[in-house]
């Protein structure tokens, strides 16, 4: 009981401070540099043609996304998407993971959520998720991950210990912005558990999403 309260009392006071920004803020502007990691898919991922695209318009998505696409005609198919929150808004688009957003589509989940460790360097170690999906007879594998300013993806989180700290765990810093990024191929592309070569494009890509963080 008393952690309910707690909890509650956690979730009144950061739906304020969210609500506040979010009517009161004198920017919208992402903080997030959308046309440099832009630039870098083609050298973070060498050899397929890459071609910058848009989603059909839903209200899953964020405001702010980047998607890029190999060319049509290759194969293996391939696709990278970064989608970019201001942090948790109680009104407007809601944030949600890859998991959510397939299913919410009509895909079926042909494998369950399992986790994979990308070693960083120094001892750091990232952690990405797997996923395989399937819509009728079309079937993808994913790689995904949640990525905030100035940290590296941790292991899965309950909804509880997530929520907090985007509501309060951040406010130190004054922002609470982050990014669902996405890697998504055809299925027997990616391999499993991912090899080497796999992991270091990971973790490139991981450096380079965390440079192009505003400050």
């Amino acid at each position: 009981m008393r952690t309910r309260i707690v909890f509650f009392l956690i979730l009144l006071c950061g739906s304020g401070l969210v609500l506040g920004e979010r009517f009161f803020s004198s920017s919208g502007d992402a903080r997030f540099d959308f046309p440099a990691l832009g630039e870098s898919i083609a050298e973070l991922f060498p050899g397929p043609q890459w071609v910058e695209d848009r989603f059909q318009p839903s209200p899953l998505l964020p405001k702010d996304y980047i998607l890029f696409v190999t060319k049509e005609g290759e194969t293996p198919k391939l696709s990278i998407y970064l989608g970019y929150y201001p942090g948790i808004i109680f009104l407007g688009e809601q944030p949600h993971d890859p998991e959510v957003c397939y299913q919410a589509q009509g895909w079926d989940l042909a494998k369950h959520r399992s986790v994979e460790a990308v070693p960083m360097g120094e001892g750091k170690v990232a952690y990405v998720q797997r996923l395989e999906v399937a819509y009728g007879e079309e079937q993808r594998e994913v790689v995904f991950w949640r990525q905030e300013p100035g940290r590296i993806p941790e292991k899965e989180e309950s909804g509880i210990v997530a929520l907090g700290r985007d509501l309060v765990g951040r406010v130190g810093r004054g922002r609470r912005d982050y990014a669902w990024v996405r890697i998504e191929s055809d299925p027997g592309f990616l391999p499993r558990p991912l090899n080497d070569v796999w992991k270091a494009q990971i973790r490139a890509l991981i450096l380079r999403v965390s440079s192009c963080f505003g400050d």
